[in-house]
């Protein structure tokens, strides 16, 4: 892509020192002045089993990834997604969607670094749902 190199800063050697550590993914973020994410830059590295996952499961994998910042570890247990047995199709596991959708809430701060953010998240998720308005 023309120019990315002014979208990330020392591109070149990032190149390099992700190829030297056989990385396989990396991302990188811009934020706002609030500490919201702005934009998020996804790299793969198409090798291995990663090579063989439908493009589908790849975009909907990343996109769970840049919606929030997540710790190091968020998914090495568990992937954020699940595979439907009737069909067959790749979904989002309902538990991250209602994370992301707490977290997106407008009551919500753009951005916390307080441990109590995590509270505030986990009550959000044992909230009912509010019904339709009519």
């Amino acid at each position: 892509m023309p120019d990315l190199d002014r979208l990330i800063p020392g591109l070149q050697p990032l190149v390099a020192r992700l190829k030297d550590g056989d990385a396989s993914q990396y991302r990188a973020f811009r934020f706002d002045d609030q500490g919201g994410i702005k934009a998020a830059f996804v790299f793969l590295r198409m090798k291995g089993p990663m090579a063989q996952m439908p493009a589908e499961t790849l975009a909907l994998t990343q996109a769970v990834q840049v919606a929030l910042m997540w710790g190091d570890a968020a998914f090495a247990e568990a992937s954020p997604l699940a595979v439907l047995p009737d069909t067959g199709a790749t979904i989002l596991r309902p538990e991250i969607a209602g994370v992301i959708a707490a977290a997106y809430d407008r009551m919500m701060p753009v951005a916390a670094e307080d441990k109590s953010h995590a509270l505030r998240l986990f009550a959000r998720l044992q909230a009912p749902a509010e019904p339709p308005q009519s």
